[in-house]
Protein backbone atom coordinates (compact mmCIF):
# COMPACT_ATOMS: atom_id res chain seq x y z
CA UNK A 1 0.00 0.00 0.00
CA UNK A 2 1.45 3.49 -0.99
CA UNK A 3 1.78 6.05 2.04
CA UNK A 4 -1.35 7.94 0.05
CA UNK A 5 -3.33 4.88 0.90
CA UNK A 6 -2.37 4.46 3.75
CA UNK A 7 -3.44 8.20 4.67
CA UNK A 8 -6.83 7.61 3.16
CA UNK A 9 -7.38 4.34 4.83
CA UNK A 10 -6.15 4.94 8.48
CA UNK A 11 -8.59 8.85 7.87
CA UNK A 12 -11.21 6.20 8.36
CA UNK A 13 -10.37 4.72 11.24
CA UNK A 14 -12.81 5.07 14.59
CA UNK A 15 -11.61 3.69 17.31
CA UNK A 16 -12.15 4.77 20.60
CA UNK A 17 -8.61 6.25 21.76
CA UNK A 18 -7.95 8.97 23.63
CA UNK A 19 -4.53 9.35 23.84
CA UNK A 20 -1.35 7.06 24.42
CA UNK A 21 2.16 7.43 26.25
CA UNK A 22 5.29 5.94 26.36
CA UNK A 23 6.20 4.45 29.88
CA UNK A 24 9.48 2.88 28.77
CA UNK A 25 11.86 3.39 25.37
CA UNK A 26 15.09 1.12 25.18
CA UNK A 27 17.30 1.85 22.12
CA UNK A 28 19.49 -1.36 21.33
CA UNK A 29 22.63 -0.21 19.26
CA UNK A 30 24.74 -3.84 20.27
CA UNK A 31 23.92 -4.91 16.24
CA UNK A 32 26.22 -2.98 13.43
CA UNK A 33 24.57 -1.13 11.50
CA UNK A 34 20.97 -1.72 13.10
CA UNK A 35 19.12 -0.11 15.53
CA UNK A 36 16.33 -2.12 18.06
CA UNK A 37 13.70 0.07 19.84
CA UNK A 38 11.57 -1.66 22.46
CA UNK A 39 8.79 0.51 23.41
CA UNK A 40 6.28 -0.39 26.54
CA UNK A 41 3.88 2.14 26.02
CA UNK A 42 -0.48 2.79 27.30
CA UNK A 43 -3.06 3.33 25.15
CA UNK A 44 -5.87 5.34 26.99
CA UNK A 45 -9.69 5.00 25.67
CA UNK A 46 -12.70 6.95 26.15
CA UNK A 47 -15.21 6.30 29.28
CA UNK A 48 -15.81 2.61 29.59
CA UNK A 49 -13.14 0.89 27.77
CA UNK A 50 -10.07 -0.32 29.79
CA UNK A 51 -6.73 1.00 28.67
CA UNK A 52 -4.62 -1.15 27.06
CA UNK A 53 -0.46 -1.52 27.65
CA UNK A 54 1.58 -2.68 24.33
CA UNK A 55 5.04 -3.60 23.71
CA UNK A 56 6.50 -2.64 20.13
CA UNK A 57 9.20 -3.83 19.03
CA UNK A 58 10.89 -2.03 15.99
CA UNK A 59 14.03 -2.66 13.62
CA UNK A 60 15.37 -0.33 11.96
CA UNK A 61 18.58 -0.41 9.20
CA UNK A 62 19.23 2.40 6.52
CA UNK A 63 16.85 5.01 8.43
CA UNK A 64 14.05 2.66 7.58
CA UNK A 65 11.85 0.01 9.29
CA UNK A 66 12.26 -3.09 8.54
CA UNK A 67 10.49 -5.07 11.13
CA UNK A 68 7.53 -4.35 13.66
CA UNK A 69 6.38 -6.59 15.85
CA UNK A 70 3.26 -5.46 18.72
CA UNK A 71 2.44 -7.05 21.50
CA UNK A 72 -0.48 -7.31 23.64
CA UNK A 73 -0.69 -7.19 27.59
CA UNK A 74 -3.24 -9.56 28.28
CA UNK A 75 -2.47 -10.22 32.10
CA UNK A 76 -5.00 -7.50 32.85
Amino acid sequence: MSKAQYKEWFSKYTAPESSAEFINVYKDLSTSGQTTLIMQYVVHYKQGVPDMNFLSIATVKDNKVVAWDDYLDTSK
